[in-house]
């Protein structure tokens, strides 16, 4: 590439950021701004095979000397600046769709880790996706034999215990509600639940089911503040017990809370800024709170039950490349040897 024209140089150092940010927004959950980089960034991928005809026949290119060197290359200054390059032109198209990507309604998303090697989360979760979530959403695009083999639970015990409408192991994790019915009850179908984890992200869910709260002018008695007048009751009531809001902070444009300039102290102006339970559940807030973590771990996993296995993939696929690396330099330092 050191003796290619300019265009081809910035070109080519485009190509391997629009690659890596395709590659890093594949497995993001998707929001609009995410879905605009992504449609610039195809465009670009494709424009550049398309393009190469056209522009490597008009720039101006440097001339091939004789004999070309083999510790010459574009200078170890060149492949460090080229590498800055690569890496600001992914790392700010990606921050700048990241800055609203973790919004959750009115609030920031609380922070979520999905732990996909712990199965006894991972079992704690789907028992409470039966048992809670499943007389209305679907899990359509997973069946329970899958889910069975994954977390290590026996096929017997998972039809004697999370199985409870006659259907076959090998059967799709389907509900019998019809979805016009269910669309009369509660004004929309509820949605299949499979990909929620992806199509929202595993934050989205893990937030939106710890902040309902009571509000009477609902038709269902509850809100949430991250979907806000959402027509679906607080499945977890008898669980976490009903929050009602009480005064709290609020969020300052720098994102920050709201503090006195004097006092120094958090300014209470938001009627909905914290939550109060007179009549508990059966959970106390930190086993609630485990009880969530539980049920979006498993969303997590049911949403994409390949990701411990890609990310192992991942690895392996770029190990044998690093060693395959060597023995290519090698060969090519070779067949130029031969050329020269």
């Amino acid at each position: 590439i050191r003796y290619k024209g300019m265009f081809s140089r910035v070109a080519i150092l485009m190509l391997a950021a629009v690659f890596i940010i395709l590659g890093y927004l594949g497995v993001k959950a998707p929001t609009a701004a995410r879905t605009v980089l992504t449609q610039i960034c195809t465009v670009l991928y494709f424009s550049y095979f398309i393009g190469i005809y056209f522009w490597t026949r008009i720039e101006s290119t440097k001339l091939e000397p004789d004999r070309i060197s083999m510790d010459g290359g574009i200078g170890a200054w060149k492949t460090i600046g080229a590498i800055l390059a690569v890496a600001t032109m992914v790392i700010l198209p990606i921050k700048a769709v990241g800055s609203e990507g973790k919004s959750c309604g009115t609030i920031n998303c609380d922070p979520f880790e999905a732990q996909l090697n712990n199965d006894a989360s991972l079992q704690r979760g789907a028992q409470l996706a039966v048992n809670y979530c499943m007389g209305c959403h679907s899990f359509k695009y997973s069946r329970w034999e899958r889910v069975a083999d994954d977390l290590n639970i026996p096929h017997q015990m998972m039809l004697d215990n999370m199985v409870f409408s006659g259907q076959k192991i090998g059967e799709l994790m389907d509900i019998a509600m019809p979805s016009d019915r269910a669309k009369e009850w509660f004004g929309a179908t509820p949605p299949d639940l499979t990909l929620v984890a992806r199509s929202r992200s595993s934050e989205w869910v893990y937030t939106y089911l710890r902040h309902f709260y009571a509000d009477p002018s609902r038709p269902l008695g509850v809100n949430n503040k991250v979907y806000k007048d959402v027509g679906m009751p607080h499945a977890l009531l008898d669980l976490q017990g009903l929050p009602e809001c009480v005064r709290g902070s609020s969020l300052a444009t720098n994102g920050g809370v709201k503090r006195d300039l004097l006092t120094g102290e958090d300014v209470l102006d938001n009627p909905c800024g914290g939550y109060e339970i007179n009549k508990a559940g059966s959970l106390s807030p930190e086993e609630y709170d485990a009880a969530i973590f539980d049920l979006v771990n498993f969303l997590t996993y049911i949403a994409e039950p390949m990701a411990e296995q890609r990310k192992h993939i991942g690895k392996m696929v770029l190990l044998f490349l690093l060693l395959l690396m060597v023995p290519v330099i090698l060969l090519n330092r070779e067949y130029w040897k031969g050329i020269h």
